[in-house]
């Protein structure tokens, strides 16, 4: 949206579509879950569709989450929930950019479709890194894989 402010733009664990629609109800729903059963007990029980099963660490990752999730509170749960309902489609954005992108997806994200990700290796100066054994909470779950991708980029593009 401001190519001249930005040298690259790194996206983990996102992409430039809208939020699916039919999401907002879910979205909402997750809001009063994660108000009536606490914001701990709403991630350990959703734990599986954040993180990757095959995470080594996967109940540490998961109890950081759960972490987080309680010292922010409900109110920016609901805030998170609401941005991404009425997240607007930023496609022609990134296919209009002439600023590197780089794209860093789990590849068992369970959060973000993987079609997502795939449309987004369509854009000329997308570069798209998938991560073996990591879900939605890359730098938890990846912290080596994702720190070596962004090396990697920001080396090939001389930033």
């Amino acid at each position: 949206m401001a190519p001249d402010n930005v040298a690259a733009v790194i996206l983990l664990s996102g992409n430039a579509f809208p939020d699916n629609p039919a999401n907002a109800n879910a979205r909402q729903s997750d809001v009063a879950s994660g108000r009536e059963m606490g914001l701990r007990a709403f991630i350990e029980a959703r734990g599986q569709a954040l993180v990757s099963p095959s995470c080594q660490t996967f109940e540490h990752v998961v109890g950081l989450i759960a972490d987080m999730a309680e010292a922010q509170g409900d109110e920016v749960h609901a805030r998170q929930a609401e941005m991404n309902i009425y997240r607007p489609d930023q496609r022609a954005a990134v296919h209009a950019s002439y600023r590197p992108i780089l794209a860093i997806a789990g590849a068992d994200d369970n959060v973000c479709p993987q079609e997502r990700y795939l449309d987004l290796q369509h854009a000329p100066n997308v570069t798209l890194k998938r991560i073996d054994g990591a879900g939605h909470f890359l730098p938890l779950e990846a912290p080596g894989a994702c720190a070596d991708a962004i090396a990697i980029f920001m080396k090939e593009h001389n930033l």
